[in-house]
C-alpha cells in the first residue's frame, strides 16, 4: 500500500499502474464541473 496516496483500491492488483489507464472519452474537459464520490470500501 502506498501510505501518500489519496485513495487506495483494494481490488487485485492495485499496485498494477497499467490498469489504471483511463479511457479518453469518459474524462471530461478540463474545467468541467465534476462530482466526486467517495464511499468506504464494504
Amino acid at each position: 500500500m502506498d501510505s501518500a496516496a489519496i485513495i487506495i483500491s483494494a481490488a487485485k492488483g492495485n499496485q498494477r499502474d497499467d490498469l489504471w489507464i483511463s479511457m479518453p472519452a469518459n474524462i471530461p474537459a478540463e474545467k468541467t464541473k465534476v462530482t466526486l464520490i467517495i464511499t468506504p470500501a464494504k
